[in-house]
């Protein structure tokens, strides 16, 4: 098998910003001796090898290359267990399996940022746990020195880009939005992305398989959401048309028919945005009947365990896993309508009537 050593010296030295002459002086050699290791021209004394691994942090055979697909093989099962636990909003045991793959592939980017990702998620106030905002505080340094790590080092761009996300939106959530906006700033442009150009290149059965869907499944997302967005931000008047258009965008997509899987998560939180915003206007009767449609849903969230699959009319066959459902929120959802969304404050004054206990009766 061949060694990437000297390959694995370089990458390892210019991640730690170091120079020839000072991993030369750190470990007692001469630079030309560093030069011709990464030139591949020589390969260090074995005796020197635990301790150039030791400065890197990796393994001895992690640093020769040796391991490389024995480290993929068990990354890869960290990651699905890791993708198990988040899709049932089991955080705590996120943190616990991220923690453990970082402890054996201290390097392993993939890892870091899977750590990183939960740590964030723990101090998410739209989370299930109640200890969000201290843990948003405990865990905000090591947020940022991972995501300063991985945007420096990684060799990979997906995940330096997912790196930059998180720590743009941790930045922004601790009040340093000059930080965030910053390192927004520097994500690819959406009409430089390469699914919006790639096209141009593909023969026409893979554009039917791989470009269009993705320019369907995209653009149904991005009017969507921002729908979503500017109905937040416009006065509760003007929204219900907002809400309106989204309905008509989902049915669109959907051909009329039934949701799937995680689709029942996002129309409960539909629901519970009408019913506030009709709450708001004073429309009780609309108010109580999306109230019921948010229980349903939930009802029926709570209901996915296999997986579920829908020919939509634009986009195709598509099939949702429970397990790959990634979500910060633990408990069922019914728990979570009856704990977060019941208690706001625009449905005060229906609370003590006959129809709102029942929504809550709903809930169990």
């Amino acid at each position: 098998m061949k060694l990437n050593l000297g390959e694995n010296i370089r990458k390892h030295r210019r991640r730690l910003d170091m120079t020839q002459d000072e991993l030369a002086d750190r470990l007692g050699v001469s630079f030309q001796s560093v030069s011709r290791w990464e030139n591949g021209t020589t390969y260090p004394d074995m005796e020197l090898l635990p301790e150039i691994a030791d400065l890197f942090s990796v393994t001895v055979d992690a640093l020769m290359g040796v391991d490389r697909m024995t480290e993929e093989k068990k990354v890869m099962a960290y990651l699905d267990e890791f993708r198990e636990a988040i899709g049932y909003g089991r955080i705590d045991e996120c943190i616990r399996i991220a923690r453990e793959g970082v402890a054996e592939f201290p390097n392993n980017y993939a890892m870091l940022v899977k750590l990183m990702y939960a740590l964030f998620i723990e101090g998410d106030s739209d989370g299930s746990n109640p200890d969000w905002e201290e843990a948003s505080h405990r865990n905000d340094p090591e947020i940022v020195s991972l995501g300063e790590r991985i945007v420096k080092s990684c060799p990979d761009e997906d995940i330096r880009n997912e790196a930059k996300r998180i720590l743009a939106f941790n930045h922004c959530e601790m009040g340093r939005k000059a930080e965030g906006r910053e390192i927004y700033e520097t994500l690819p442009l959406f009409e430089h992305c390469r699914e919006l150009n790639i096209g141009w290149a593909l023969e026409d059965e893979e554009k039917i398989r791989e470009n269009e869907l993705w320019y369907l499944t995209t653009g149904f997302d991005l009017v969507y959401s921002g729908l979503w967005q500017c109905c937040d931000r416009r006065p509760v008047e003007e929204q219900p048309a907002f809400l309106d258009a989204m309905e008509q965008i989902e049915d669109l997509r959907h051909g009329g028919k039934r949701r799937i899987g995680s689709e029942h998560y996002s129309e409960y939180q539909f629901a519970v945005k009408r019913a506030e915003v009709c709450a708001g206007l004073g429309k009780t009767e609309e108010m109580f009947a999306s109230l019921r449609k948010a229980a349903e849903e939930t009802a029926a969230f709570d209901r996915w365990h296999d997986d579920e699959t829908m020919v939509f009319p634009f986009e195709g066959e598509r099939t949702e896993s429970r397990t790959k459902y990634e979500t910060g929120v633990s408990g069922s959802a019914r728990q979570r309508m009856k704990e977060r969304d019941l208690p706001r404050a625009a449905f005060d004054p229906y609370r003590d009537s006959e129809e709102f206990r029942a929504i809550a009766d709903m809930l169990g």
